[in-house]
């Protein structure tokens, strides 16, 4: 019995919380927040809270302390042994596929927002975190190991 949270819903989870925030954003832009440490000229309230979504998935990344692994140790103690990190010493390349799918994720939400043309790469991540959530195949995840990232 596995007695964690899986990263199938946390996939889901991610891809429902983008896809609200951009659908908030397109719905309601007139709400403005003003962070003076930041920058000057306010920015939306829905696009701060998707810088907020990048910088947590940046964090996963880079440090690769994913929500998945803290919430299940916090639950059931830090003698948890996360069932997915078997060693796998056959990998060509000893990074996680999960830690690559995250960075593509960011690249991908900031390329969105960074050039107006590329709106739709946003959404299009947000579909695919939902739907590999529901389904729990995640294509990305298994062209990365493919890849051989383990």
């Amino acid at each position: 019995e596995l007695k964690n949270m899986s990263e199938r819903l946390f996939r889901l989870i991610l891809g429902l919380v983008l896809m609200s925030i951009l659908y908030c954003e397109w719905v309601f832009p007139s709400y403005q927040l003003t962070i003076a440490f930041l920058s000057p000229e306010p920015i939306g309230l829905w696009r701060f809270i998707e810088y907020f979504f990048i910088a947590l998935m940046m964090f996963e990344a880079v440090t690769n302390w994913r929500l998945t692994i803290i919430i299940t140790r916090l639950r059931y103690g830090s003698s948890y042994q996360n069932h997915l990190d078997d060693g796998n010493l056959s990998a060509r390349y000893q990074l996680e596929a999960e830690r690559i799918l995250r960075l593509v994720v960011v690249l991908f939400i900031a390329c969105g927002i960074v050039f107006d043309e590329l709106w739709w790469l946003s959404w299009f991540v947000g579909f695919m975190l939902m739907l590999a959530g529901i389904t729990s195949i995640c294509p990305m995840v298994m062209f990365f190991r493919w890849l051989g990232f383990r």
